[in-house]
């Protein structure tokens, strides 16, 4: 039986949310010290001042119990939407780099989902092999040995490794491929000027699965890596993974999509790091890649950047990692 206490009175268990959108919640564990609180944000701000509610599991110890809190939006309270970071494979090669952003990722406020790319270990891992890589307009062709080696390095070494360093840092990561609990269902894109291979777009996301996995207390870590519900993975892009998984969040709560990659935005010159690009609309983009501007791995990553704004992404950034400790360093936005 659940019950609520407040202020020594019991009231029956309905709900965790408010209905009230000047409300939301937040969930924090006792028994654990301060700095290792999970807390989540559900549309809303995790501040005070608040209303305090315990929700009690008659039976268990006091350290067991969770603790909700009701916070409301108010001039004292910072509002907290849900982020989706996606982080660039450039990032994953390079361990200093990598190990700043995991510290700074497990520190950031609120609810989040982590997207990560796969860098140079599948091209380097299918050269040892003898298997050749194929890369057009910045994507991979994936045939099924190709498809057997990133599902190694995506799913395997480079997820696992991320959630243990997050884990390090106390932020409880969970793996996650598109295939675990059904989460990203896509389909082997059609043959049409190029042969993909066993490549994957994606059709549907599970956002309420996502939510609640939030919910429990779990950052969810995503790979590449989807699959068709009939048994196939499937290699799909990881901006395009993170962007649908932005727009499904965005149908529910308030999201953010954050594309972190080596360079700190969209480059006027791609040579020189201080020619970054402060806002980019649709009108902007078209003219950048019909004079060559934006090329390669970019256009996906502007391409889903736009599609996740059109439906509902409250704001996109392309940004170097460092944005995620300190949002003011020179950063691109996307705008419609």
């Amino acid at each position: 039986m659940l019950v609520e206490r407040k202020r020594g009175l019991v009231f029956p268990l309905t709900t965790l949310r408010s209905p009230f959108p000047a409300f939301g919640s937040c969930r924090m564990r006792l028994g654990r010290s301060e700095s290792e609180n999970d807390v989540s944000a559900h549309g809303s701000a995790l501040v005070f001042p608040c209303i305090w509610i315990m929700q009690e599991r008659l039976g268990r110890s006091e350290s067991e119990n969770d603790v909700f809190v009701l916070a409301l939006r108010s001039p004292f309270t910072t509002f907290v939407p849900m982020k989706v970071i996606k982080i660039g494979g450039n990032v994953i090669d390079d361990p200093q780099a990598l190990a700043r952003f995991e510290a700074d990722f497990a520190r950031m406020p609120g609810e989040k989902v982590l997207v990560h790319g796969g860098g140079k270990l599948a091209t380097a891992l299918s050269k040892t092999l003898g298997i050749e890589t194929r890369m057009v307009a910045g994507r991979r062709v994936t045939d099924r040995q190709t498809l057997d080696v990133v599902t190694m390095v995506y799913a395997g070494l480079i997820n696992k490794n991320v959630v243990a360093a997050l884990q390090a840092q106390g932020c409880n990561a969970i793996g996650m491929s598109g295939a675990d609990a059904g989460t990203i269902l896509s389909h082997r894109r059609t043959t049409g000027e190029v042969d993909y291979g066993f490549v994957g777009d994606v059709d549907r996301v599970d956002a309420e699965g996502i939510l609640a996995l939030s919910r429990a207390g779990f950052t969810p870590v995503f790979c590449a890596i989807t699959h068709d519900g009939q048994g196939s993975l499937l290699n799909t892009n990881a901006d395009t993974v993170a962007s649908e998984i932005a727009k499904a969040l965005a149908a529910r709560v308030e999201t953010e999509l954050v594309f972190c990659f080596e360079k700190p935005g969209v480059l006027s010159d791609p040579e020189d790091d201080t020619s970054v690009i402060a806002r980019i609309d649709a009108a902007a983009f078209e003219r950048l890649r019909a004079e060559g501007t934006v090329s390669g791995g970019m256009l996906p990553k502007l391409e889903n950047a736009f599609a996740a704004l059109r439906c509902g992404v409250k704001k996109v950034i392309i940004a170097s990692p460092a944005f995620v400790a300190s949002p003011q360093v020179p950063h691109t936005e996307i705008v419609p």
